[in-house]
């Protein structure tokens, strides 16, 4: 498995951060109140042992939008929130209240856009800085244990496993969720080529 060096981590995190700061500006044209994205964190991890640095994230009870991404990058990533946080972001985005009729619907909805919004943005930054072209899969969304959302269709490919962690805050209370991206080997291994040659 190629392993990343801290050097590479943190000149991923500075790209994925410009990403995030234009995501940031777009959820606050969305909302009365302020958005805030605390810069990410970059994890690598493997799936079958996340090891204590990822307790907080391995467990069930998880919302997930899902895009997959080809072109010189192929993968997939995923938007995943606790299933607490949730409700809070939906509420803080349409005004629904959790126990309304129809939460559920709105819930897929508003989280498929958040997902897209969030996704393409961090994904932009590292495809223009990167000169590469993108292309993204229609986005899917699943619940479940952070096991079943990590699962690969096709695990043939030895993957490698970024968590980039980002934290929300609307206003108060804090509102967490993570963005995972997940490379192919090969696909790693041109990114950090790339990196490097920045």
């Amino acid at each position: 498995m190629i392993a990343a060096t801290e050097e590479q981590l943190d000149t991923l995190r500075e790209v994925v951060n410009i990403g995030i700061g234009k995501a940031a500006s777009i959820f606050n044209g969305m909302l009365d109140s302020h958005v805030e994205l605390e810069v990410p964190s970059i994890i690598m991890f493997d799936p079958k042992n996340p090891g204590e640095k990822l307790a907080d994230v391995n467990h069930d009870g998880l919302s997930s939008v899902q895009l997959d991404f080809h072109g010189p990058f192929s993968g997939s990533s995923a938007l995943v929130f606790p299933s607490e946080s949730v409700g809070k972001l939906v509420t803080a985005l349409t005004g629904e209240e959790p126990d309304s009729e129809g939460f559920d619907e709105t819930t897929s909805g508003t989280l498929y856009e958040i997902g897209n919004i969030l996704i393409n943005a961090v994904m932009g930054s590292i495809a223009n800085l990167l000169a590469a072209q993108i292309d993204f899969s229609p986005p899917s969304y699943k619940e479940g244990s952070f096991t079943d959302l990590i699962k690969q269709k096709d695990s043939k490919e030895d993957l490698a496993f970024l968590l980039i962690r980002a934290n929300f805050k609307v206003q108060e209370p804090q509102i967490s969720g993570n963005l995972f991206l997940v490379f192919e080997l090969g696909s790693f291994g041109e990114l950090l080529t790339a990196i490097d040659n920045l």
